[in-house]
């Protein structure tokens, strides 16, 4: 596996917990990613890890380091988590019998002509989708034929959040929210991530339930983080709104939560928090666009928006808070929900049929290229 993303990132804990869970399944893994998340996954993972830095694709120590590891590895499929790290990976097998190069690609948005170019390259062998939606933008914006690109379905992993769910009550006392304040989670406050309609629906939530606490969770840096708290301030909201950042650790607040959601109004494929809220049973609000659509049953499983609407999402929230009988019945379908169609286990399945397949096209391939010489 191939990662170019940081440890706090959404993307590098799934790049972990797909590592760990396929090395403990009899798959010889290894993960080059950048230093903090090849130290997130810990000295006890049976796991190879390089740590590599891939700021730039084009950067030539880096790659010249890629091309050694590939070497010291012989891997027989290459899992790039990205189009940043397929660049790199690309490049720094140029000129070598290239091993099949799986891409990741999670997000919905169009993609640019150069990456486009990339994933329909011969080197190229799959391109994987987390869901139907972003498979289906794939096609589209990249013109890729279908039989290279694949859906494995992104999976929760519930031991993982079982363990992180202990040290929601801690979390909480630390957050200064009481037992009795209603706690609201909402991962990304970039603005197509929603942050600024959470922002804008606050106000509504907060005339109903004075009491409520708002966590905007993940910002890029120190500086996002407190250029949010000032807006918060500035619309009166101060003390009611706290903020952090990446690499804070997400399944613990989303267990701390009461509420989770998702005001994702653009790009976004299927929101890793609201599947993982939902294995953790916590009742869930998203954005009714793109893997939403296809991870929240609306009414059944959760409650379903329309995107860049606070009135509505406040009107939501409120209604999960407030009618409990409502709420106890959507969190307690959630984690079947995601049993069924969103498990671990069930991408690992995907993945390695994936897997097998383009390493048994690569093997016939290489035989009848050595047969030819």
């Amino acid at each position: 596996m191939v990662a170019a993303r940081r440890a706090g990132s959404a993307v590098a804990a799934q790049v972990i917990r797909l590592a760990i869970r396929q090395a403990e399944g009899g798959l010889a893994i290894g993960v080059i990613a950048h230093p903090a998340v090849i130290e997130r996954l810990g000295g006890d993972a049976p796991v190879a890890r390089r740590a590599l830095s891939l700021r730039l694709p084009l950067d030539p120590l880096a790659l010249l380091r890629l091309r050694r590891i590939l070497d010291q590895w012989r891997p027989t499929v290459v899992h790039a988590h990205g189009v940043r790290a397929a660049a790199a990976t690309r490049l720094a097998a140029a000129g070598k019998i290239s091993v099949p190069l799986v891409v990741s690609r999670g997000l919905t948005f169009p993609l640019s002509p150069p990456s486009s170019a990339l994933l329909r390259s011969p080197a190229v062998a799959a391109v994987v989708a987390p869901c139907g939606a972003v498979a289906s933008s794939l096609r589209a914006s990249s013109r890729l034929p279908p039989t290279r690109v694949f859906v494995c379905r992104d999976g929760s992993d519930p031991p993982w959040l079982a363990a992180a769910a202990v040290r929601a009550k801690d979390l909480r006392q630390r957050l200064g929210v009481a037992e009795a304040q209603p706690l609201v989670v909402h991962l990304g406050v970039r603005s197509w991530r929603g942050g600024g309609e959470m922002l804008n629906a606050w106000p509504g939530v907060l005339r109903r339930l004075p009491g409520a606490r708002l966590l905007l969770a993940a910002c890029a840096g120190p500086g996002d983080r407190d250029e949010v708290l000032d807006l918060a301030a500035e619309m009166g909201l101060g003390g009611t709104v706290a903020v952090t950042e990446e690499g804070f650790d997400t399944p613990a607040l989303l267990a701390a939560a009461d509420l989770v959601a998702d005001a994702s109004w653009a790009g976004a494929g299927v929101s890793m928090a609201v599947r993982d809220a939902m294995a953790l049973g916590r009742p869930v609000v998203a954005v009714a666009r793109d893997g939403n659509l296809e991870l929240v049953q609306a009414g059944l499983s959760g409650l379903l928006v329309p995107p860049r609407d606070p009135p509505t999402l406040a009107a939501a929230l409120i209604r999960l808070a407030t009618d409990r009988p409502l709420a106890a019945r959507l969190a307690a379908a959630a984690p079947k929900a995601v049993h069924q169609g969103w498990s671990l286990e069930g991408q690992l399945a995907e993945l390695g049929g994936v897997y097998r397949q383009l390493a048994g096209e690569y093997s016939a391939a290489v035989g009848v290229r050595r047969a030819g010489r």
